[in-house]
């Protein structure tokens, strides 16, 4: 059985009770678990337990997983949801008052390049898209080759290299954010020599005792299990809030003996309550007006949109996604080995496979890359483009316009509005300007330099490497960094500016296109360039610039002398050891705020004004709509206050962050305090649930809307105040 897949071993456990099958899974995972688990805790005996609970969850759930892409992605997953039940229970906070038990990741796992990625690399991994972040697990943690990475991800060799190196393109990127300068190379190096740490002798044993022979657990160890499955259940269900009143249901899957799912007083007419088996991927358009989920009742799946059941599947459902307007809904559906894509209630063809399906932001046009054989192509609204050996995912532009990049053997073409370019040998894009009227990309066709071209126009100048162009948002002005005998320059609108001899990061247009920023370095220095004007030198790093909403206003965060300050309007804010969260703008751009850290205590920064020092964390600051508020959530000796206008609130052992009515009176946020979850409005407390999502507030400034659980059940509840 050593030689056994992932799937197969899994199969064989659940279907024939296989105790060996179980124990090769668990040998073969448990290092990477338990590295997981003892990164994000940093305590070897909560690392352990950590990882017991993990594979007592995959004992429970591994008919779910046989056709996961990746088990290796899953145990990620769990093993990060298991540290953080871990990190909030009882046991943790026990553990705290006993410092002896306390210990640092081992001395031997420091290495120069790993020391500062170490803290901050699950977090990475996880903000990562679900392709990439397989990717990186499939090639770092697992070892698989770039040929076994392609298969596991129903893609080409090819197409593997170029997914793992974007993948770790966009890591790089995450740490350079968060002021740790590396490059590719050295993150795949640390993440392959240190994504695995040995756990202790005898825990695969205790590990398949407790697991494949149902033995009893532990008082902690039963605890940490039921904590992880609830964080589970709860991450496959929450809503993300987002400001400006949008809710979106996280996919997921609820899994009960029969599930409700009870949706009140949230269309003028609520749908009736329905019963089903099993709820998959329920989703809230972006105006909170409509709701649809994936439902099976005896065997049968359906899409329900509204309360309306769609035609019936034999198969799951998967991709559900409403158009960002919230008119329009598709799906893909998976049956008898094809997979079609279903628009509105009108079923595509059938294929082998589908992937990266969107709709165009007004709805009206739908896009997916389809796979038939070996051949890779874009069906847009039904119709079929030309096929090729690899297709990256397509982009609507807010018009409605497609574009993306398609390879056929060495040559890469980019595809516009379903017109194939020139054939290239290098292509980074293509890309839409935000009215869509604009595209552009960077290409370097054989035998010639890079060139960046413009709504089909190739440009004059050639460099020895270019990036991407970046467009304002109205599409009249173009910004790309570029390389020429040795020297970076942006060039902006055709001019060139000043040399950086090592790097240049992304420009960033103001929002009204006035206005351009970019850092570049030069030896061991980092200067801002805003407006082409060059900020004085920064030694350390330096991290991209936010404008204000007016775009009058620019702030970002500079390192010198192992010390982070933000510079806002060219003027230095006070200095912090450790680190600096980004700048949040009001509204009216009129206030700023960030948060800043010095040894283990954080601050917020308002307008130039410190709070007092908060001990474990604190969450970025939300602004009222008019700017006379401001608010955060600050975590201290394992409690979280909410702090609005300077002013904490009672403790809370869990919460997310607050968010403001659209007329800026009212405040709200979901806290949870001994093991119960409550709506907190104007510091007033409200029901008690077992489990809830963060509110959403209506336009009406009347209503607040979220989901709660009692028991087994969900909710929608639209509650006036």
């Amino acid at each position: 059985m050593q030689d056994w897949d992932d799937k197969l071993l899994l199969r064989e456990y659940l279907e024939r009770g296989s105790e060996e099958a179980f124990g090769v899974l668990v040998r073969r995972h448990i290092n990477k678990v338990y590295a997981v688990a003892l990164r994000e805790v940093r305590d070897p005996h909560g690392a352990e337990d950590i990882t017991q609970a993990v594979f007592v969850i995959l004992s429970r759930k591994a008919g779910a997983l046989v056709k996961h892409t990746s088990l290796s992605g899953w145990l990620f997953q769990a093993a990060r949801l298991a540290s953080r039940a871990f990190l909030r229970s009882e046991v943790r906070r026990a553990r705290r008052n006993q410092e002896a038990t306390m210990q640092t990741l081992p001395d031997e796992t420091k290495s120069d390049a790993w020391k500062p990625l170490a803290p901050l690399l699950d977090n990475a991994i996880a903000a990562l898209g679900g392709p990439d972040r397989e990717a990186i697990l499939l090639r770092f943690f697992d070892g698989k080759s770039m040929k076994e990475v392609g298969a596991a991800l129903d893609a080409s060799e090819e197409a593997a290299k170029k997914r793992v190196s974007r993948a770790l393109e966009k890591l790089r990127g995450y740490f350079a954010r968060r002021g740790i300068a590396s490059t590719t190379a050295l993150i795949a190096l640390a993440v392959s020599a240190h994504s695995a740490q040995a756990a202790p002798a005898g825990l695969a044993g205790t590990v398949c005792a407790a697991a494949a022979k149902g033995s009893a657990l532990s008082g902690s160890s039963l605890a940490l299990t039921k904590g992880a499955l609830q964080l589970m259940a709860w991450a496959k269900v929450k809503i993300a809030a987002i400001l400006c009143g949008s809710a979106l249901l996280a996919a997921g899957i609820v899994e009960h003996d029969k599930v409700v799912l009870a949706v009140q007083s949230l269309w003028p007419q609520p749908p009736a309550q329905a019963q089903y088996d099993t709820i998959r991927s329920p989703l809230f358009s972006s105006d909170g007006r409509h709701a649809a989920y994936a439902a099976s009742k005896a065997g049968k799946w359906r899409v329900v949109v509204d309360g309306q059941d769609g035609p019936e599947y034999d198969r799951t459902i998967e991709s559900l996604l409403f158009s960002p307007n919230g008119t329009h809904v598709a799906y893909v559906v998976r049956a008898n080995g094809k997979v079609k894509a279903v628009v509105d209630g009108t079923e595509g063809a059938e294929y082998d496979s589908i992937q990266s399906l969107i709709l165009s932001p007004e709805g009206n046009h739908a896009a997916y890359v389809a796979r038939q054989g070996d051949r890779w192509r874009v069906v847009r609204d039904g119709h079929e483009e030309a096929t090729f050996d690899e297709v990256l995912p397509p982009l609507f532009s807010s018009n409605g316009r497609l574009a993306y990049a398609a390879r056929n053997s060495g040559t890469w073409f980019p595809v516009i509005d379903g017109r194939p370019g020139k054939p290239l040998d290098e292509l980074h894009g293509p890309v839409f300007s935000a009215n869509g009227k604009r595209a552009g990309y960077a290409a370097r066709a054989s035998g010639d330099r890079w060139r960046i071209v413009l709504d089909g126009q190739e440009g004059a100048q050639s460099y020895d490497e270019a990036r991407c162009p970046v467009l304002s948002g109205d599409g009249l002005r173009v910004a790309y960094a570029a390389r020429t005998n040795g020297a970076w320059r942006m060039v902006v609108d055709g001019q060139e500016g000043p040399p950086f001899q090592d790097d240049l990061r992304d420009p960033v247009f103001s929002a009204d296109g006035k206005r351009v920023a970019y850092a570049g370095k030069a030896g061991r220095n980092w200067q801002m360039v805003v407006d082409g004007v060059e900020s004085p030198e920064y030694g350390d790093d330096i991290r991209n610039p936010s404008f204000s909403p007016d775009g009058k206003r620019v702030a970002y965060a500079a390192k010198k002398q192992g010390s982070w300050r933000m510079v806002a309007d060219g003027e230095e804010g006070p200095e912090y050891t450790e680190d600096i969260r980004d700048p949040v703008f009001s509204a009216d751009s009129q206030r700023v705020a960030y948060a800043g850290k010095n040894g283990h205590h954080w601050q917020m920064v308002v307008d130039g004004n410190e709070s007092p020092e908060y001990g474990d964390d604190i969450h970025d600051a939300v602004f009222s709509t008019d700017g006379s508020h401001v608010a955060y959530a600050a975590l201290t000796d394992g409690n979280w206050r909410v702090v609005a206008d300077g002013n904490p609130s009672v403790e809370y052992q869990d919460l997310y962050p607050p968010v403001f009515s659209p007329d800026g009176k009212h405040l709200a946020c979901a806290a949870e305090k001994d093991e119960k979850w409550r709506l907190v409005l104007d510091s007033r407390e409200g029901t008690l649930y077992d489990g809830m999502t963060p509110p959403v507030f209506a336009s009406d400034n009347e209503h607040v809307s979220y989901a709660a659980r009692k028991g087994g059940r969900w909710r929608f509840v639209a509650q006036r105040f």
